[in-house]
């Protein structure tokens, strides 16, 4: 008999705080998942499989959690990241761009 031991991947998941500014993103958009931080706030992971099939998830931020509101699942999407920028009350944000391909499947 062999004995194999079992263990459990994770998709990775990205954080905007570790990407360079104009790096995209794209995969199938396969939804969300609410999500407590290790400080105890709400905030949520968008799930994704990328052209090869891999799964990826990416950590929400104001400027995307808004605009994924919008975007239906199983579509092909695009998160283009511009870096942190000043928003109108002098605040730094993460500035993500969303688009999205409603006609052709991924």
């Amino acid at each position: 008999m062999t004995r194999k031991e079992v263990e459990r991947t994770y998709p990775p998941t990205l954080t905007f705080s570790t990407l360079e500014p104009g790096t995209v993103l794209e995969g199938r958009y396969d939804g969300c998942k609410p999500i407590k931080t290790r400080a105890g706030r709400d905030a949520m992971v968008y799930k994704f499989t990328d052209a090869d099939g891999k799964p990826f998830e990416v950590f929400g931020v104001a400027a995307l959690d808004g605009k994924m509101t919008a975007v239906p699942t199983g579509l092909h999407v695009w998160l283009t990241y511009h870096g942190k920028v000043k928003g109108g009350k002098g605040t730094d944000f993460h500035d993500v761009r969303v688009a999205y391909d409603e006609e052709t499947p991924f």
